[in-house]
């Protein structure tokens, strides 16, 4: 039963990467995130991608981004989840004919896409549409206990994604933060790309 469930449509088992590889032959990824793009309308001094300490920061072109996924899907059956994320991925113009491309292309691979916002922008109206059309989920981050005047813009959003019922998650008011790098490391010193991430992250199991 649990095999013909990993191998079916739905992808009920989201942490067995090691049974699917022996049982199924199937290599099977739980969570993989793709940066899209390193422009962000915040300067958080402990980004987790390193931002303030990007020089320059740019978009990846969207057929660099549709042909690292061709590459990745070549090797990994299922992705359980299938996160974009930046910078601020709704700054990137081509987010909307991204994830409709990657639905179309890997939807039976993926079992949810996920967009992790820091809830500063509300999607235009193509981009609403797509978000809606293949059910992706908003991972909203929460700044507004450190900077306060985000609350109403942040609101403005979650306003907008119930009345167009989009799908998210929001985290609470008080979010919890891991710093990943020493506070007292001078970072300005590195090179780029020694503080970017490569466009798509190695796969995590």
């Amino acid at each position: 039963e649990i095999l013909r469930c990993l191998v079916g449509s739905e992808m009920c088992i989201r942490d067995r990467s090691i049974y699917a590889l022996y049982t199924a032959n199937k290599v099977y990824v739980r969570e993989t995130c793709i940066i899209a793009t390193t422009v962000c309308t915040l300067n958080c001094k402990y980004c987790l991608n390193f931002t303030p300490f990007i020089k320059e920061p740019a978009s990846v072109p969207l057929e660099k981004l549709k042909e690292e996924a061709d590459i990745y899907f070549k090797s990994v059956d299922k992705a359980g989840f299938f996160q974009i994320s930046g910078g601020e991925p709704l700054s990137y113009k081509y987010l909307g004919d991204y994830i409709a491309w990657l639905a179309e292309n890997y939807g039976k691979q993926i079992g949810q896409i996920l967009l992790a916002t820091n809830g500063t922008l509300i999607p235009n109206e193509k981009l609403t549409k797509i978000l809606k059309k293949y059910n992706v989920i908003l991972l909203l981050d929460n700044y507004t206990a450190a900077v306060p005047r985000l609350k109403p813009i942040r609101d403005n959003l979650i306003k907008y994604l119930d009345e167009n019922k989009i799908d998210y998650r929001n985290y609470a008011d008080k979010q919890e933060f891991f710093r990943f790098f020493p506070a007292n490391e001078d970072y300005s010193r590195w090179s780029d790309e020694a503080v970017s991430y490569t466009h798509l992250t190695l796969p995590t199991t």
